[in-house]
Order: structure tokens, then sequence, then C-alpha cells
């Protein structure tokens, strides 16, 4: 893939040329739908009243009250997660069947 610069060489043209072309970031940490997330995922332990849930029980509960045209992903999950496992928030036990997840 060869990437061209515009017809000019000036400066000023070249930032405007590549401010006219925004690239949005590969996926945004800190908007509304994570904090649909984190009420999900905060839904998961309070409404089991335990600091551990089962992965397919936090999935459920970050998918509760999501369209199913906008439900998350198993990859979205995942970055989620392992953003609040990076900020110490939670960390992962692998269980006898699948994954549970710790509140610490």
């Amino acid at each position: 893939m060869t990437i061209s610069s515009p017809v000019t060489n000036n400066n000023n043209n070249d930032r405007a040329y590549l401010e006219s072309y925004p690239c949005p970031p590969l996926m945004p940490v800190y908007d509304a739908r994570h904090e649909k997330f984190l009420d999900g995922l905060s839904n998961a332990f309070y409404e089991t009243y335990k600091t551990y849930v089962k992965y397919s029980v936090a999935k459920e509960f970050i998918n509760r009250n999501v369209n199913d045209s906008r439900k998350f992903s198993n990859e979205e999950i995942n970055f989620y997660l392992h953003d609040l496992e990076e900020r110490n928030y939670i960390y992962f036990e692998d269980g006898l069947t699948e994954l549970i997840i710790h509140v610490v």
C-alpha cells in the first residue's frame, strides 16, 4: 500500500489535509458505552451479593439492558476487563469450567 502526500508541499496545506481526515482510536476506553459496561458489571456483583462472578454471569449482566444490535462482543468485554485488571480494580481466577472475576 502506498500513501501519497497532497500535491503541494506547503506545510499548512499538509496539516489541513491530514486534519480533514481524522483517524478514530481503535477502541475508545472512556465513553458512554464504557459506562454502560461498568454499570452492567457493577450490577453483576451487587445483585448476586458476591465479590466474585463467573464470566458468563458477568456477560449476562453487561448485556442485559443493551439492544440486540449493540450487544457487547467477547472482544469488547475482554478489552474492558483487562483494562480494569491493569488498573487493579479486578483480578481473574481460572475456575474449573470458566474464568471467575473478583473485585479487589
